[in-house]
């Protein structure tokens, strides 16, 4: 990637699951974006995506603590019954009703941006 002028900018470990590493990257110099996109997937390909798997394979989804309790006080706010015990994004998929579907998406998105700002956020 140095060789590219691509630079790897490492979020950490992915809030919503834990299973991933939130990666981005940016051109040290002016090159064309398809380029970065490029020389990212490529890195990605060839360090990360076995890694990310083998991990996911054998690690189960578990949502940082913090976020998740502030996903169920915002999904309570929101007069919509948790139970407590939610660990993992499909925990919460599966507690709430299908119609209020964009409310726990509105919890999940406007917590996780209060407690990682800067972070890019990907949920479902």
């Amino acid at each position: 990637m140095a060789r590219s002028s691509v630079e790897l900018v490492s979020y950490g470990w992915d809030p919503i699951d834990r299973q991933g590493l939130i990666l981005g990257y940016k051109a040290a110099k002016k090159i064309p974006e398809n380029t970065v996109f490029e020389v990212a997937h490529k890195c990605r390909a060839q360090h990360l995506d076995a890694v990310e798997a083998r991990f996911s394979e054998t690690h189960k989804a578990l949502m940082a603590p913090r976020l998740m309790a502030a996903v169920q006080r915002c999904l309570e706010g929101k007069n919509i019954p948790v139970t407590g015990r939610e660990k993992n994004p499909s925990d919460l998929l599966a507690v709430v009703p299908k119609g209020q579907i964009m409310d726990l998406l509105d919890c999940v998105h406007q917590n996780a941006n209060n407690l990682y700002p800067g972070v890019p956020i990907e949920f479902p």
